[in-house]
């Protein structure tokens, strides 16, 4: 079954979209065919809250599970797999490493 394109609500920037096409490519676990774009408008928001929260926040602390990726990366699994299909932008991108690259970049906004 195919799915029709997922219209994201938060799509990637022009800045943005080659970032999360250079993410490497996935086809496991809860990750597959989710929307990279909100997969890291998540992480961003995550991060940013953290930091506001403690701005010496250098990394997320996992409660709960945790989805990992081949390259190590890891990011809470509920919200993986709440993330929904997307078959059009960034194809097979890896959602744990968008969502871990959000992070980043939310925290980053909110450092002195």
């Amino acid at each position: 079954m195919r799915y029709p394109k997922h219209q994201c609500p938060r799509p990637a920037s022009a800045q943005l979209g080659p970032a999360l096409d250079g993410l490497h490519e996935t086809q496991s676990g809860a990750r597959r065919h989710r929307c990279v774009a909100c997969a890291y408008a998540a992480g961003f928001d995550a991060g940013k809250q953290a930091a506001a929260a403690d701005h010496r926040v250098s990394s997320w602390s996992l409660n709960g599970a945790a989805e990992m990726c081949e390259e190590g990366r890891s990011a809470p699994e509920g919200i993986v797999r709440a993330l929904e299909e997307n078959q059009g932008e960034h194809r097979h991108r890896c959602a744990v490493c968008a969502w871990t690259l959000g992070w980043r970049d939310g925290v980053a906004t909110m450092r002195p």
